[in-house]
């Protein structure tokens, strides 16, 4: 039966209820309360729950491939609107290999998100998200590939700003999101925490005098990754970070000569 409405928990204010579902049993209600936690706390994280009513669902024989391709979707968005410098008007969307035999909404909720949270001032989530895009007249378009020759699957976001079109796309490696192209340049690095993205022109020692202005100021580098158009041209370095890069070290390392731009980027 219900629980009867005299129940003082029904009140409480850190106790969610739900209608009878059909589980009977001791183990269908401990699962079905784990699910409903989960769902929680993803949502409170800023996630997509898997069974949210007011947002796509999910099968759960998709759940395994989607999931890190939806945290990708938020980490692209949200380094796009961090690296470009004018609003996105309208993007696009490419889902290649395994990710065209999937649901896309989700993805698609999850990169709106990240293109979008940095710009508003209120909180965005994958529920409001399409609202808010509508009232920015931000459009989209998308569409699936064939195999990706390169990746198992692979999700390219194209946006087009007053300035052009910018080119982000990243991939899932061991269940983890990772970045393979910043702006036409070929990297390879997990989104997450603090990065600082150098433009710069190819040139002996450029690595080094990074380096050690960042040393100098106490701050760690984990990892570095260089993509380049051209031997000696231009290149973007992007370096993960165990600690934010201070305002005055990312303003000496933007004076350093044939350093055209840097950027310190929180994900």
């Amino acid at each position: 039966k219900e629980p009867p409405t005299e129940n003082p928990l029904l009140g409480h204010p850190r106790v969610i209820t739900l209608p009878h579902l059909g589980a009977s049993t001791v183990e269908a209600q401990t699962l079905t309360g784990v699910d409903v936690a989960e769902g929680v706390i993803d949502a409170l994280r800023g996630a997509t729950p898997r069974y949210a009513v007011n947002a796509p669902f999910v099968a759960p024989e998709e759940w395994g491939v989607l999931a890190p391709y939806i945290a990708l979707g938020r980490k692209l968005g949200a380094l796009c609107t961090s690296l470009i410098t004018d609003p996105v008007r309208q993007y696009e969307l490419e889902y290649w290999g395994e990710l065209g035999d999937v649901s896309k909404a989700p993805v698609r909720l999850a990169v709106l998100q990240g293109l979008l949270d940095g710009v508003c001032e209120q909180r965005v989530t994958p529920v409001n998200a399409p609202l808010l895009a509508r009232e920015r007249g931000l459009r989209y378009t998308e569409h699936s590939n064939a195999e990706d020759e390169s990746y198992a699957g692979r999700l390219v976001l194209r946006a087009v700003t007053a300035d052009g079109a910018h080119e982000f796309a990243g991939t899932v490696l061991r269940d983890e999101p990772h970045i393979v192209e910043v702006d036409g340049y070929w990297v390879d690095f997990v989104p997450d925490g603090a990065l600082m993205f150098t433009y710069h022109r190819d040139r002996p020692g450029m690595i080094g005098r990074v380096g050690m202005l960042l040393g100098a100021a106490d701050v760690n580098i984990s990892g570095m990754y260089v993509g380049r158009l051209a031997p000696r041209e231009q290149a973007m370095m992007v370096l993960t970070l165990d600690d934010e890069v201070p305002e005055t070290v990312l303003d000496q390392i933007h004076a350093e000569e044939d350093i055209q731009r840097a950027v310190a980027v929180v994900l």
